[in-house]
This record gives C-alpha cells, structure tokens and sequence, in this order.
C-alpha cells in the first residue's frame, strides 16, 4: 500500500474540513436570513438582475449620449434636485433656460441632484448611476446598492465639459448631531466592511452580509461619542474636505469644475426670534427650528471655509451663491425659503442668475 506524506495528508485533511466548515457556515446564513426575513438572500438581493437605465431618483430624464453642446453637471443634494419647486423652478433648470437665451444652441445643462445625495454618494455615482436612495445616515451604517440597482451607465460615461458642484448640509449636519471620533480598530472595521460590501460575493451570499455586519458592529462600539463641539467641528472639517478632494480628483483634468455655495436661511445673528417667526410662517413645530438656528450658521461657515481651502489647493473656481439673498432682513429673507435649507422659486431664480454671471467670467 502506498505511503503519502504527512505533511500532503494533512494539508487535504484541511482543504477538505475548511470546505465543509465553509458550506456550513454559508447554509447557516442562509437559513439564518431565511427564517428572520421570509426571503432567501441571494434571490432578495438579484432578483431583475437585468441593468437599468432607471432615472426615477433625477428630476428630469435626460440623454447618456452628447448632443454635440457643451455639457453642464449640476451635481448636488435635494437644494438642486429643487425640493419644494416644480421641475421647471429648479436652479439647474432656469439656469438652462438663461444660457440657451444668451447662447443659443450652445450649452446644456443636466441635473443630477439627488434628495439626499452626499458626496460619498457622489463617488460612487461616477462609477456607477445607483437607482436606488442612499442616505448619508445609511452609508454610515455601511450600506451599499445591490447589484440590481446599478445601471450600465456612471456619471463619468455623460463626458461634461463642466461641472457645477453644489453640496450642502447632508455632508456635514448628520455628523454634527452624532458626532463621533473614530479610533484605529473602528477605521480598520470600516475599510473591511466597506471593501466585503463592494465585492460581488457580499450580494450573493448572506453569511458575507452577516460578516460585514458584524464589522459595522464593531466600528460603531469603537467609536466615540465627542461631545465637544470645537473637536466635533475639527472632525467634521476634516472629513468634508477630504471627501470633496476625493470627488473633484476623480474626474479628467480637461473637465472645469466650479465648486458652489448655496446659502441657508438663518445667518449668525438670527436667535430664539427668528426660530419662532419660521415657525408661525411655515406651520411647523419650533423645537427643531431653535436647534437649527443654532447650527445651521456654524455649518454654513464651516463648509464655506472648507470650499475656499479645497478650491486654492486644487485650484478650481470657487463661488458662494446667495449674496443677493443673505443682505436682505429676516422677514424678507424668509420668504425665499420652503423650510432652513430648501429655496422657493423666487429663490432658485435668483441663485440661477447669480451662477450665470459667475459662469460668464469663465466662459
């Protein structure tokens, strides 16, 4: 009878036990997902695994292919989506309608603002359109479209010549209200948890769902809570700038990239006063008003001071909208706006004229 070596015998003991200690776990998971949920993991998560061109989430289709105009991106949360206005009131949209009167035929302006659209959103739109809504309090929590809902098409393949690149307050308030310090086991949980979620296995199979989880558990048991808001803000700075660097770095060197500002409503000096006329003019509880009036102008800086430094370091143009807006007193400002954050058409239409003139110095 042959003799095989031991150390070859002990090596397929271990290939074939791991296997087996693998199907198992990956049944375990399966069953596991089936009984908490009533659906298998891997039909849930690739189901019409057919792409689609899905544009459901924009405020108005558009064409993936140029026409031969120069190419204008808005890109931005639910402030150049145009919540609170009709489609044809949104700044992108007025905008457009400015420049085809003063250039007839020349340019083109696309919105893809997002209700809800942050900026490590935006990093992955340029690889791939998600058809799906993921907010910045999801991604926090690690979750990522499954491959349904991801089309054939990214952000890069509209080929701009121009970008208009508008973020606001979802990059920086959820982490002001939950402010937290990570250390170097919670950053280490997260790349794992981040890397797992982008991999095709993670949507296939639910033990990988429940291992990325359980990463996400150990990151936000690591992390800690920062009370302090001058640290909270250093943090909050930090990360808002380096997630805008990372952004604006993606895309060709050819394309002009404007970085804007749009303004909120409460400025510095407005208090407890201006909280409750917002109140009584909108209808709305005042509670969540007075700690936005405290907030919002701390943010606004913030993310104004952080624009400027990325815009000199990268060196692209740099524009704070709302000028016009923000000299005018409260009672008047006030109605230019459907809540803190979102304009009216009023609004929109004067941010819009406001990005034409900037846009006509560099034009």
């Amino acid at each position: 009878m042959r003799k095989y070596p031991l150390w070859l015998l002990a090596s397929v003991t271990f290939v074939v036990v791991s296997a087996l200690l693998a199907a198992i776990a990956v049944t375990v998971g399966e069953l596991s997902f089936y009984i908490s949920t009533g659906n298998w993991y891997f039909t849930s998560n690739n189901q019409n695994s057919s792409k689609s061109h899905d544009m459901a989430l924009y405020r108005e289709s558009f064409s993936i292919k140029k026409s031969g105009r120069i190419r204008i991106l808005a890109i931005g949360g639910s402030t150049t989506y145009g919540f609170g206005v009709a489609p044809e009131n949104t700044w992108p949209k007025i905008l457009a309608e400015k420049l085809e009167k003063a250039f007839p035929g020349k340019y083109e302006v696309i919105n893809l603002g997002r209700i809800g659209g942050h900026l490590e959103e935006f990093v992955q739109n340029y690889r791939a359109n998600i058809s799906i809504d993921i907010t910045r309090e999801k991604w926090i929590r690690g979750m990522r479209p499954a491959e349904k809902d991801i089309s054939t098409w990214g952000w890069k393949d509209l080929n701009p010549d121009i970008i208009l690149l508008a973020p606001v307050v979802n990059d920086t308030a959820p982490d002001y209200l939950n402010a937290f310090k990570p250390n170097s086991v919670s950053i280490a949980a997260r790349r794992i948890s981040e890397f797992m979620g982008n991999l095709s296995i993670s949507r296939k199979l639910a033990l990988m769902y429940y291992i990325k989880s359980m990463f996400l558990i150990i990151e936000q048991k690591n992390n800690k809570v920062v009370n302090n808001e001058s640290e909270s803000l250093r943090l909050i700075s930090h990360m808002y700038g380096d997630n805008l660097q990372k952004f604006i770095t993606m895309w060709d060197k050819h394309v002009h990239i404007y970085l804007i500002g749009l303004p909120f409503l409460f400025d510095k000096e407005d208090g407890a006063k201006q909280a409750r006329m917002a109140a009584l003019y909108w209808n709305v509880p005042e509670e969540s008003l007075l700690k936005e009036v405290h907030y919002m102008p701390i943010l606004e800086k913030l993310e104004h001071d952080v624009r400027r430094d990325i815009s000199e370091k990268l060196n692209i143009s740099h524009f704070e909208a709302g000028k016009e807006i923000k000299e005018r007193p409260f009672s008047k400002r006030i109605r230019l706006f459907t809540d803190s954050v979102h304009m009216n058409s009023t609004g929109t239409e004067i941010i819009s004229g406001e990005v034409l003139q900037h846009l006509n110095e560099g034009i």
